[in-house]
């Protein structure tokens, strides 16, 4: 080794000196630090006095640490990608494995951006043929494969495919930078399941009330049945609660058409969990049916069972039914509103010797000759008070001793046109077939503050007082001349 090309010297002695990774450094502590690689130095030819590496004469630049100038212009020019970090690492992208399906398959990758930017996620996947003899490489599932698209957000991306039953696919998940770059993970291979389809198993979940007037209705599908679902809803139909109709055992009718009266909303399906819903508004007093529907690819639709639920925008008023009697061929009917849950509108009562259908005699007593409501007046001061009626007041009814009404008394409450309705009350008194028996006894005189008074007695034999409505004594007086 030349001295001028090591610039030894003697006032400059080599001051620190180390061996890292067979690189000998070394340092005078005044010029720059040199590095020697000791592999390379060894296996030089040393034959003339002067070591020769490369096959030449070594040079500075083969043990300085400083780096020197391109040999050649380097040539740039502007790019329109967004830069790329002083710091960015190489970005990567891995293969997850795919969930099987019946009717799809989801495929899962992941990707490190490592300070890159990425412009595009995804997947390619490719069906494995027969003239396949072994896992198809990188290249041959990107070229003759399938791809598809993920979105950006996150560490983790997903894609669902609908494939071919019983077959066997290979995929790999990719990413691209700002700069057009990918990069791939690996070959991942799954294989479809072998199915027989059939309808999807569907439940009509039930309601959740939003609003006092309108509903959110629920379906799920449960099952598939091993084809994609095309299409989910709801069924529902109205009916007046006071409407005696029995509760439709389907609202599907001819074609899946609902059934007449009713109504039929599509919804948006949720494969991951496989609920769907609809919102309906309702009016006050209604009682609303719902049957939640599905459709898949290869069967058709099934559906689920109807559900019913009767709306009240407001609670009713809250009544009590007081004691109520039949006397002297007339009923005295007695009750008294214990919370009117708002502004009280009116109250009153219904009655009836030949219905004690509640229903039939709210819907039919305008009708009805032989259903009777009336409505007691109230006051701002009374309105809590008992209210009572003599039902010699309704014109049409007789009543005989011994006979049945039916009674049901009601309050309303104002805008939200809300009735409080009690349970149906019988109140029954049995005919009496014999005439109550009494036998009088002696009369007794005697006095009181110095006057004579006359003590009345007499008995009501108890096997035939039922029904005995009032005892008391008729009494004559004679004058007898002296």
């Amino acid at each position: 080794m030349g001295s001028f090309t090591l610039n030894f010297d003697k006032s400059r002695l080599i001051t620190a000196a180390n061996v890292i990774d067979n690189i000998l450094y070394f340092t005078d502590n005044e010029t720059e630090p040199k590095r020697i690689n000791l592999e390379v130095f060894k296996a030089g030819d040393h034959s003339t006095g002067t070591t020769s590496v490369y096959g030449r004469q070594f040079i500075e630049r083969d043990i300085t640490v400083i780096r020197p100038h391109p040999q050649a212009v380097i040539n740039s020019s502007l790019s329109q990608e967004v830069d790329v970090p002083i710091d960015a690492q190489e970005p990567l992208a891995i293969t997850g494995e795919a969930e099987i399906f019946n009717a799809f398959i989801k495929l899962h990758g992941s990707s490190v951006s490592a300070g890159t930017i990425f412009t595009r996620r995804g997947f390619y996947y490719r069906e494995y043929t027969s003239a396949d003899s072994r896992t198809p490489t990188l290249e041959a599932v990107i070229a003759e494969g399938t791809e598809v698209v993920a979105d950006l957000n996150g560490f983790a991306f997903s894609s669902e495919v609908v494939l071919a039953a019983d077959k066997k696919y290979h995929y790999i998940a990719y990413a691209k930078t700002q700069i057009g770059s990918a990069v791939y993970g690996d070959v991942v291979a799954f294989s479809t399941n072998a199915v027989t389809t059939d309808f999807p198993s569907i439940t009509t979940v039930g309601h959740e009330k939003l609003t006092n007037l309108s509903y959110k209705l629920k379906g799920k599908v449960t099952d598939e049945g091993g084809s994609q679902i095309t299409e989910v809803g709801i069924y529902y139909y109205f009916l007046d609660f006071l409407n005696n109709t029995s509760t439709p055992s389907t609202l599907v009718g001819g074609s899946n058409n609902p059934i007449q009266g009713a109504y039929k909303d599509t919804a948006t399906y949720n494969r991951d969990t496989g609920e769907f819903s609809i919102n309906i508004r309702i009016e006050p007093g209604t009682v609303f049916y719902y049957q939640a529907y599905a459709v898949n690819v290869e069967s058709g639709q099934d559906e689920g069972l109807v559900k019913v639920q009767t709306v009240s925008q407001t609670e009713a008023p809250a009544l009590k039914l007081a004691e109520c009697s039949i006397e002297n061929n007339k009923a005295i009917l007695r009750a008294q509103v214990t919370n009117p849950n708002g502004n009280l509108t009116e109250r009153g009562f219904y009655f009836s010797k030949t219905s004690n259908n509640l229903f039939t005699m709210i819907a039919t007593h305008s009708t009805n000759p032989n259903i009777f409501k009336v409505s007691v007046p109230m006051t701002a001061n009374n309105y809590l008070d008992e209210f009572v009626f003599d039902t010699t007041a309704a014109t049409g009814l007789t009543l005989a001793r011994g006979e049945t009404l039916y009674v049901a008394a009601y309050a309303n409450n104002p805008s939200e046109n809300q009735t409080g309705i009690l349970p149906l009350t019988i109140r029954d008194v049995d005919v009496v077939t014999t005439p109550p028996s009494v036998s009088t006894n002696d009369l007794a005189i005697g006095t009181s503050n110095g006057n004579s008074t006359l003590v009345c007695t007499g008995d009501n034999n108890a096997d035939t007082s039922q029904g005995v409505q009032s005892l008391g004594f008729y009494i004559t007086l004679s004058l007898i001349h002296i």
